[in-house]
């Protein structure tokens, strides 16, 4: 009392000892005086009263945490004495404990337990600490019986309230588990509290009004997982984890079956384990989400597998064979087995899309692929897997080179192999031929036994991974179609000799007439054949022509040889550098001119001839002949009828080349009183040429045909008055009967037509006059002539 009572006073008042309290509450003091002490408790008569009376309370308090406690949330059975003051942990750890007057405590912590217990207020005959533990007195904790206990949580299910199904937890013998638990021991108090641990953490719940309020806050609530379990289970197939495939079980009618098993019911508990009588004693086991079965014991985890309706519907249909030997045996699956090779064997499937099967006693687990395709393995340590290919895959893949044709790299055209229902033909052979989906081979030729085609089409016979060598390499050939829309039915020749050799093809031969050789083309269509004793190889140019590597002729179908035969009948060229002085004329295959030859046109433009030193050159697209070496160029002339047609029968004046006289022009050739001059003639391109004494000059039309404008300044020539009447006329021969316009079809009159042709006889007579020599009048006999023709339209 005196120490905490002189706590709170002045310094200078404090008494250097105090021995203590009596029984009767008066203070016994050391060192001074009684009368002192009080004087100094009248002195402080509040203070001294409030402090006694703390003290009484918390001496009282002290004493009312006296007694053995333990934790409710431990899971084993432990106790703590509190005695004079003092919890003791152990026998030898103890902390000092300072009660207060509102029933609360603290501890002077020393030990271990630093840090959790700290402070606890008794509530309720318990003592309740701030880290959450709650402890309850000895003598009032008893445990319920086990059999108690079991009927209240055992075979039970329950799931959290605020999140219904999201887990399932189930209360076993002393263990609580499931959903995202650790199992954990559990206790059960006599009232009905259950002590655990969730998720390492201690907690204490509450069965209240058949719920379970948990010391956290959550929540569970009891469901019954019994009859959906045995939904669940009906119709469900198994397979053993520890060896797939091996067994397969099914349950039918709440009847579990299959593999080893002698038939025997399957249940199911409230708390949605399944009970059944697996290999001579009682099985418990748990259905998991995903369809599993987990069975307590050696029996471990059954694997959920499809269903028969399930397998079904999704394999219904697919026929599988070895991809190593195809089509040697055929698999199908029909309801849970598979069916073919050498016997029927139990199959499995799992969600995953991995299959299992028990193959004739191997145990064979795999993958069914998106491709189809089922990836087989005995064991985890095989490193290649037994692979089976639909057989639609193989169909489909097989359509794609049905027909497809090869040769030998090392001896190309000599002989063909063709695919046709999966089996090569050729060299008088025939064997199974397959292409997988992986464009692998498996064939039966000899020595040919596998092979891989590339993406150039080639075949590269040999093992996987094996050097090729070029005696090992098929090169693809062009189809039979493209073989027949190119070749056969037609005839070839050589451009250099036309006629003389004729070949014809037929079935990848083709016949000179003496001979009958092979003669093929490649997919990349180069063309192979064995004329001349050799192989050969050429290509077909986009005209048709074939050209050879070896420098041979190139070869022209002689129907092509033909069109360009008459496509050339009739042509004329003239020399480019003397242009009019020779004419040259095509006729059947001949050219004629200075000389006559053989003379051919190709498809590809080329020209051959025998003329000397014009043997080749080629006709570019403007008809212009372009020989080879120094023989020069020959320019395309307009035919005989359009050059007599506007140049020739005429008579031209008007100073120009010629000197200002009025000439004649006659099959080319210019006359001046009777005497050729010079040589014209009228190129393909309208152009006027005029070659005399060496020199040459063109010139072009004009004014509808009735001049003629010599290039270089060389002046212009203007046909004489009748024949530029007559040209005029020519113009005019056939006259439309109406003139179509705005305003619609308007007839001309016949008198309109008169006045038109009285104007242009004037316009006539003037021009007439203009060309008379040196500027004068033309004869008379001109002008009367042109005034006779006028004379005579116009009365028509």
């Amino acid at each position: 009392l005196a120490e905490a009572v002189f706590a709170q006073a002045p310094s200078q008042l404090r008494p250097p000892e105090v021995a203590g309290v009596t029984t009767s509450g008066v203070i016994a003091s050391r060192g001074m005086r009684a009368g002192a002490m009080k004087m100094l408790l009248l002195f402080f008569p509040l203070l001294a009263q409030s402090v006694v009376s703390d003290v009484a309370s918390a001496a009282e308090g002290a004493r009312a945490f006296d007694g053995l406690w333990t934790p409710q949330s431990s899971l084993e059975h432990m106790e703590f004495k509190i005695e004079g003051g003092v919890l003791h942990w152990t026998s030898e750890l103890r902390s000092k404990i300072t009660a207060a007057a509102d029933y609360s405590l603290s501890i002077d912590l020393q030990g271990a337990d630093e840090g959790l217990h700290s402070e606890a207020t008794l509530r309720d005959g318990k003592l309740f600490w701030t880290n959450g533990d709650v402890w309850s007195r000895v003598a009032e904790l008893t445990y319920a019986p086990i059999a108690e206990v079991r009927s209240i949580l055992e075979n039970s299910a329950w799931t959290e309230k605020q999140r219904p199904g999201a887990n399932i937890y189930v209360f076993d013998d002393a263990t609580v588990s499931g959903g995202d638990l650790t199992p954990a021991p559990f206790a059960m108090t006599k009232d009905h509290r259950i002590v655990t641990s969730l998720h390492g953490t201690s907690v204490v719940g509450k069965v209240s009004d058949g719920e379970i309020l948990w010391s956290t806050g959550q929540v569970w609530v009891p469901i019954r997982l019994g009859g959906d379990v045995l939904a669940r289970l009906e119709g469900g197939r198994w397979t053993q984890e520890k060896a797939p495939g091996r067994y397969i079980f099914e349950v039918k009618n709440g009847m579990v079956q299959g593999g080893d098993l002698v038939p025997s019911k399957i249940s199911a508990r409230p708390d949605g384990r399944v009970v059944a009588a697996l290999h001579g004693s009682e099985a418990i086991g748990s259905l998991e989400a995903n369809g599993d079965i987990q069975w307590v014991g050696e029996e471990g985890r059954w694997l959920a597998l499809a269903t028969a309706e399930e397998i079904t519907e999704m394999l219904e249909g697919i026929r599988w064979t070895e991809n190593d030997r195809p089509y040697d045996h055929i698999y199908t699956v029909v309801d849970t087995a598979v069916v073919g090779g050498d016997l029927p064997a139990p199959f499995g499937m799992f969600s995953d899309n991995g299959v299992c099967m028990n193959f004739d006693g191997r145990l064979m687990s795999g993958k069914l692929l998106e491709n189809g395709e089922i990836h087989w393995k005995a064991s985890a340590d095989d490193t290649e897997p037994w692979i089976w290919v639909t057989t639609d895959a193989i169909e489909e893949i097989g359509a794609q080179i049905e027909g497809k044709r090869w040769t030998e790299k090392t001896h190309p055209g000599e002989q063909v192999y063709t695919i046709h229902d999966f089996e090569v033909s050729g060299g008088g052979i025939a064997a199974k031929f397959i292409m997988l989906p992986d464009r692998s081979i498996v064939c039966d030729l000899e020595g040919r036994h596998v092979g891989k085609v590339k993406n150039n089409g080639e075949i590269h016979w040999g093992p996987p991974g094996e050097e090729v060598k070029d005696d090992q390499v098929w090169l693809p050939l062009a189809t039979r179609e493209m073989m027949m829309h190119k070749f056969e039915g037609k005839e070839w020749t050589e451009e250099s000799q036309p006629g003389v050799h004729v070949y014809s093809m037929e079935d990848d031969k083709v016949d000179d007439g003496s001979e009958l050789v092979f003669f093929t083309m490649l997919a990349d269509d180069t063309i192979v054949t064995g004329l001349g004793g050799s192989p050969m190889t050429g290509r077909m140019l986009t005209t048709g022509e074939i050209v050879w590597d070896n420098g041979a002729s190139p070869w022209a179908t002689v129907e092509d040889i033909d069109k360009m035969e008459k496509a050339a009948e009739g042509r004329r060229w003239t020399d480019g550098a003397r242009p009019c002085e020779h004419t040259y004329i095509v006729h059947k295959g001949v050219v004629m001119g200075d000389g006559s030859a053989k003379f051919a046109l190709f498809p590809d433009g080329s020209v051959r001839s025998e003329l000397s030193g014009r043997e080749s050159g080629e006709m570019r697209k403007d008809g212009e002949i372009q020989w080879e070496g120094d023989a020069g160029s020959w320019l395309p002339l307009a035919s005989a009828a359009q050059q007599q047609n506007q140049i020739e029968q005429k008579r031209w004046t008007e100073s120009g080349p010629i000197g200002g006289r009025v000439f004649d022009i006659q099959s080319g050739k210019v006359l001046a009183d009777g005497s050729e001059i010079a040589s014209i003639c009228l190129l393909a391109n309208g152009t006027v040429a005029l070659h005399a004494t060496g020199t040459v000059v063109t010139g072009a039309f004009a004014d509808y045909g009735r001049e003629i404008h010599w290039r270089g300044d060389r002046g212009t020539w203007v046909l004489t008055g009748a024949d530029m009447l007559a040209e005029t006329v020519r113009k005019f021969e056939s006259p439309p009967s109406s003139f179509s316009s705005s305003m619609g079809s308007v007839t001309l009159p016949g008198a309109m037509l008169g006045v038109l042709l009285v104007a242009l006889a004037a316009s006539v007579g003037c021009q007439a006059r203009r060309s008379g020599r040196r500027g004068g009048f033309a004869p008379i006999e001109e002008w009367a002539a042109s005034r006779s023709l006028v004379t005579h339209l116009a009365e028509v």
